[in-house]
């Protein structure tokens, strides 16, 4: 600062550049909230976005996925009768044999009434009918115990 009473010693003893820090500290709560953050309730149209793509994961993977583990199941039982040389149900009691294919028929009707169901759902006149199959296996839980 030339021309001036304020040298550069002098603005360095008045505004010293080291910053000096507290000694103790301020014995201060601290004044943010101290329960954990939680986010806030979804809604309605993040709930119906989540529903739509379980729904499609049910539909499109795990669905077809218990089918085929079925057809699996059915052709490893064809392979070990061939293998025996015998009807693959031979020896099945009427009662089992009634079982898989009340199973089946029930399980073909549900997925024939969300076939229904699901061309609906695209205009909002939806309405989902009682399962058969729930019923079926309701049953055979009560059967077992």
């Amino acid at each position: 600062m030339d021309g001036t009473v304020a040298d550069t010693h002098w603005c360095d003893t008045q505004f010293p550049k080291v910053i000096q820090r507290r000694s103790t500290p301020n014995n201060r709560g601290s004044e943010t909230d101290s329960t954990d953050p939680k986010a806030p309730e979804p809604t309605a149209q993040e709930l119906l976005t989540l529903a739509r793509a379980q729904f499609y994961e049910a539909a499109t993977n795990a669905m077809p996925t218990a089918v085929v583990d079925l057809i699996t199941t059915a052709r490893e039982l064809l392979d070990a009768a061939q293998t025996a040389d015998q009807a693959a149900l031979r020896g099945a009691t009427d009662d089992e044999i009634s079982a898989i294919a009340q199973a089946l028929s029930v399980t073909k009707r549900d997925l024939q009434d969300l076939g229904s169901t699901v061309a609906d759902m695209r205009f909002g006149l939806a309405r989902l009918v009682e399962s058969v199959t729930e019923k079926f296996l309701t049953e055979v839980a009560g059967e077992g115990e």
